[in-house]
């Protein structure tokens, strides 16, 4: 029905609004850390992963890593497939 395609094509915006806020504060975690440049390099990777649960664990991983080298390195694990 037309009220199920709806609430269907909003539900689908609001995970697309998260994942789009979870890639956008990972960039800025980044950019506040390390510089522009990393939040740069890693945008289109970011874009490219569809579930919650590996953003969720990359900002995890913006916020602690020590190095931008770690976090490129569980960046490329996770996108690898």
């Amino acid at each position: 029905s037309l009220r199920k395609r709806t609430l269907e094509q909003g539900i689908e915006q609001g995970i697309e609004q998260g994942l789009e806020g979870l890639r956008q504060s990972i960039q800025e975690i980044l950019t506040i850390r390390f510089a522009e440049d990393a939040a740069r390099a890693v945008a289109d990777r970011l874009a490219a992963i569809k579930q919650i649960e590996p953003l969720q664990a990359l900002l995890r991983a913006a916020v602690q890593v020590d190095q931008l080298a770690e976090f490129m390195r569980l960046l490329d694990e996770m996108t690898a497939e």
